[in-house]
């Protein structure tokens, strides 16, 4: 990792798929978890075989459990937030889930742009979002 910050000099390295420790200092932003995916936790079988998988439930917890790291020793970079409606199968809830734990923990969210998305992917929902 050192030796590619030095190749890197003073430019910005997101780290994605590193060792989480030795990114420590070396990386400025660094992916805290795994893929999020269209659906809640992916089908039943790829639980079974797979620790690491494409699940936005997963996700969740590894961008809680490890928002402490944020600031201290790189910027987080939780993933991606869907905001169209096709091909998704998150519920509303799931939507702003997802997002509130990101809001709590990415370097790069700022809080005036979160609500307006947590807003716009209720809005198209037929469930109620609570603010």
């Amino acid at each position: 990792m050192a030796l590619l910050r030095s190749w890197c000099g003073d430019k910005l390295i997101l780290g994605c798929g590193v060792p989480v420790m030795p990114a420590f200092g070396i990386v400025d932003y660094c992916r805290v978890g795994c893929d999020v995916g269209l659906d809640w936790d992916d089908v039943w079988y790829m639980r079974l075989f797979h620790r690491e998988r494409v699940s936005t439930k997963q996700s969740i917890g590894n961008t809680i459990f490890r928002r402490q790291l944020n600031r201290r020793a790189y910027g987080s970079d939780p993933d991606v937030f869907f905001l169209r409606e096709e091909n998704c199968k998150l519920t509303a809830q799931q939507s702003r889930l997802w997002l509130r734990s990101m809001h709590c923990s990415a370097a790069s969210c700022s809080p005036p742009i979160c609500p307006a998305a947590i807003r716009m992917r209720c809005a198209a929902n037929t469930t109620p979002c609570e603010n």
